[in-house]
């Protein structure tokens, strides 16, 4: 049964700042939207007060650039249209709470995660509420979850608090009005009805209307096996923010991506992939999920397999000539 609540509080402050409400017009993701997006290390600094709110990550440095580009269900893309009923589709190619690719589906009440590809397409029976519309300062809802792809599954609860309208400095430039969101969340993974994994997630997440993204995000992510012991691979602390002088349909900066899929489950201890990987390409990368390097070798090794029962439990990422892909070590 599905559980989510929520709450609508109006803020009232001294100045005249307009108060900034996100909407399903002005936040819900759109097929043809793209982003140049940046990429680094962690801060969440501590508010700088005054008129305005400021929160200043300028200190992150310029990291490294990459687009989020939102397509539709009817694209080619190796990943369009796997979970039915989603108005657009995002690749993201690194770690993310969510998974490698996260279907959404936009209304009046809400932005919902439906779907995503977490070590396999998951079809959300319960879907994730992401955002409530309408949403503004004070706005707060706890949501329940749970999808699942044959024999694996992920399910939890994600709580998300809106605690201020506010500045936002990025290596990239500043937002103004926009609102930060609070978000906690704790998710189980099960894999043959066994658990395997719980992760703890926080993270500060900015919105700006006109942004169908989160114009900056600064999450931090642990980790622990079925014994409660700590999974070193599921640790990680990172920011990614936009560019703030753009907002849609920006020209993708993104390679194409390759032609490759993982050929069997990657819960496995052997990891082979069909399809195309390109002549010219050289190397192979795993990382985890902190983003550190974990293994490299000759790309045309994956058409063989790829031995990786050597690895400690966790998420990692497969990277290769362009497109990556998630997957599971128990």
């Amino acid at each position: 049964m599905r559980s989510l609540t929520f709450s609508l509080a109006l803020a009232v402050g001294s100045g005249c700042t307009a108060q900034t409400v996100l909407t399903d017009a002005n936040s819900s993701p759109q097929p043809g939207d793209a982003y140049v997006r940046g990429q680094g290390s962690y801060l969440d600094p501590a508010p700088i007060m005054g008129g305005t709110t400021t929160y200043d990550y300028s200190g992150l440095g310029p990291g490294w650039v990459d687009t989020l580009r939102f397509t539709s269900p009817s694209d080619t893309e190796w990943y369009s249209g796997l979970v039915p009923g989603a108005d657009a589709e995002l690749y993201y190619g690194s770690t993310t709470p969510d998974g490698e690719v996260i279907y959404y589906s936009g209304t009046s009440t809400g932005l919902e995660v439906i779907g995503v590809i977490d070590a396999g397409t998951l079809v959300m029976s319960n879907t994730k509420k992401v955002l409530v519309y309408p949403c503004m300062t004070g706005t707060s809802w706890t949501d329940t979850y749970f999808g699942s792809v044959g024999s694996y599954t992920k399910g939890g609860e994600i709580s998300v608090a809106v605690v201020a309208q506010c500045d936002v400095i990025t290596p990239a430039g500043t937002f103004y009005d926009v609102l930060r969101l609070n978000v906690v969340e704790g998710l189980d993974y099960t894999y043959f009805g066994k658990f395997v994994l719980h992760r703890d997630i926080t993270i500060a997440v900015y919105r700006a209307p006109g942004f169908h993204h989160p114009v900056m995000y600064c999450i931090t992510s642990t980790g622990t096996d079925e014994l409660g012991n700590p999974i070193p691979g599921l640790y990680g602390e990172q920011c990614q923010w936009l560019r703030s002088d753009i907002s849609t349909n920006t020209q993708s900066l993104a390679p194409t991506l390759s032609a490759w899929t993982l050929l069997q489950n990657p819960v496995e201890d052997l990891l082979r992939v069909s399809g195309t990987v390109r002549s010219d390409v050289a190397t192979y990368r795993i990382r985890a999920a902190d983003g550190n390097l974990v293994r490299e070798g000759p790309a045309r090794d994956l058409r063989t397999g790829v031995v990786v029962d050597d690895l400690s439990s966790g998420i990692y990422l497969l990277q290769c000539d362009g497109a990556a892909v998630r997957f599971i070590k128990e």
